[in-house]
């Protein structure tokens, strides 16, 4: 992709794509090296993001330093490897996460308003902190530290787990998961069998969680040479998860698709090539940047990594983002280049930073504190605001907004379907939301191209919700099933009575659903090309039905 770029303010400037997409504006928050780690959290509690990096959290929209701790510099390395916010305490107020270059793994507690350092409570100690992440390994809501470890009993490096206690200040108790890890890069979590539950990814293996967490961890061999920060995402649609990972002292960043193996065998990993022309990728995410309901991948070139030892180490310090394709089963990926003069560090933060409906890019390295401003043509429209039903019309006994997401929710159950359906219309789009169903065996849906009727019901399209339905598509008040998904793809996809990420594609007369990353259903049909938007509580019950991140994308008709 060429890019023009036009100088604007200090601190800013303009790249201008030669075709249409996603383009990015440059806000430099830091021209001084301050650490490698960045994340965006609301640590005021003024209900915008700020930006943390090393000794500062950056308050918005201005971006007023405040330093909250002291970061040592270290033979050219800033003492820190992560930042990740969550309210550790649980007292209403963001704390960080945090973990030092070695050896210590430890958390912040947000002062509650009050300008001064935090206070830092110890969680442990690791041998090798490059392979920890920060993440809710087990699923009862808060975060754990997962990564290399050298407990007394076993020689040599391990895998661990570190979970809060009842009280996170004093208490920390460590788990090992694996016993023979390696202390190199490559850790990364994800849901590799669908079962459930968070798999744990190391470079050489990885490690099935067993249904209680306290009993032992499956390991199987997966050789993904040396790469880092692994993600886990389904990039071709099949129904099962594959791989992606970057090289950190090389160039490269391939992709691993699980393909069939021998009956009874554990499915094995073929590499793919994503893009062999960069060094030094030490940090990948996933992130839906264009707005078109897939998750596609951002990362970049970390800055003089290690001191110019690694091959390619002088060359452009690339931010990039690749478009994820899906045709035919198979999977492909576009460069598209955000930034050549700042690439990444151990972290690259892909979030909508500003809050207006599409992904913008935060990083921190060698070379400052970035915000990369998401300034594309897509609309992005959030239906939903997190806080009112304002723009919704339903029954407001049975429809509620909590913690951030609308639930519709009966308790002793109903004799008719209830909807919840938005004021406006829409035809052609992309629409994306999460989507969690209470308990696993009832029943919901989202209308689309829908017309409420005054009886309460709803005419029109449906991607479904529920046990052995779950991505089909529904006429409601219609014919009935028109789709019932690829061979029950849908059942495989969807995590029981947890967050599904949904994608409904109406483009003309092209339907489809996805969820997970797995598509469910992909039909023609023109029956009707424009209506509502709608969420459904099934008759019976009780049920407990949530939505969030309710966001669509109009687009043309091909």
């Amino acid at each position: 992709m060429r890019t023009l770029c036009l100088s604007a303010l200090i601190g800013l400037s303009l790249c201008l794509p030669a075709r249409s997409e996603p383009a990015f504006r440059k806000h430099v928050i830091d021209s001084e090296f301050r650490a490698e780690a960045v994340a965006a959290a609301d640590i005021n509690r003024d209900g915008r993001l700020d930006l943390v990096a090393g000794e500062c959290w950056y308050e918005s929209p201005d971006f007023k330093p405040h330093k909250f701790r002291t970061v040592e510099m270290r033979d050219g390395y800033a003492d820190v490897r992560f930042d990740v916010p969550e309210d550790i305490n649980g007292d209403g107020w963001i704390d960080i996460a945090t973990c030092h270059r070695g050896p210590v793994l430890e958390w912040l507690e947000n002062p509650k308003g009050e300008d001064r350092l935090w206070t830092g409570h110890k969680v442990g100690e690791s041998v090798s902190t490059e392979p920890m992440i920060f993440v809710d390994l087990d699923g009862d809501g808060r975060g754990d530290y997962v990564g290399a470890t050298e407990p007394r009993d076993i020689t040599g490096c391990a895998l661990g787990w570190w979970k809060p206690g009842v009280d996170p200040r004093p208490s920390w108790t460590m788990q090992v998961i694996g016993k023979q890890i390696g202390c190199d890069h490559g850790i990364g979590v994800g849901d590799i069998n669908r079962d459930g539950r968070l798999d744990v990814l190391t470079g050489r293996a990885y490690y099935e969680a067993p249904a209680k967490p306290a009993n032992g961890w499956k390991r199987y061999p997966f050789e993904r040479s040396l790469t880092h920060q692994a993600v886990v995402c389904d990039f071709d649609g099949d129904g099962d998860q594959d791989v992606a990972g970057g090289c950190p002292h090389d160039y490269g960043l391939f992709w691993y698709e699980q393909v069939p193996g021998p009956e009874g065998k554990k499915r094995p990993f073929a590499r793919h090539t994503i893009d062999g022309s960069i060094s030094q990728l030490h940090a990948l995410v996933t992130a839906d940047i264009d707005g078109d309901g897939d998750l596609d991948l951002v990362t970049g070139k970390r800055y003089k990594a290690h001191a110019g030892g690694d091959p390619g180490t002088d060359d452009p310090a690339l931010l990039v983002w690749y478009e994820l394709t899906r045709k035919d089963g198979k999977a492909t990926f576009t460069r598209h280049v955000i930034d050549d003069d700042s690439g990444v560090g151990y972290a690259v933060s892909a979030v909508d930073f500003d809050g207006d409906g599409d992904v913008d890019v935060l990083v921190s390295n060698k070379k400052g504190v970035f915000f990369f401003e998401q300034t594309g043509k897509h609309e992005m429209l959030p239906l939903f605001d997190g806080k009112t039903l304002d723009n919704w019309i339903g029954d407001k006994t049975l429809w509620r907004v909590e913690n951030g997401a609308i639930v519709g929710r009966t308790e002793t159950g109903l004799k008719h379907n209830s909807f919840l359906v938005t004021r406006d219309h829409y035809d052609n789009f992309v629409l994306t939301l999460d989507v969690k169903l209470v308990p696993d065996n009832a029943n919901s849906g989202i209308q689309f191209r829908s017309a409420p009727r005054e009886d309460g019901e709803c005419v029109g399209y449906q991607a479904d919700i529920g046990q052995k339905y779950w991505g089909s598509i529904y006429e409601e008040q219609g014919r009935g099933m028109l789709h019932s998904g690829f061979e029950g793809k849908g059942e495989f996809a969807r995590i029981p009575e947890a967050w599904n990420h949904y994608v409904v594609y109406a483009v003309g007369d092209e339907l489809r659903v996805e969820i997970n990353g797995t598509v469910c259903t992909d039909i023609r049909d023109s029956k009707t090309a424009t209506g509502v938007i709608g969420l459904q509580v099934h008759s019976g019950g009780p049920t407990d039905v949530w939505f969030r991140n309710i966001r669509l994308r109009k687009t043309e008709k091909h």
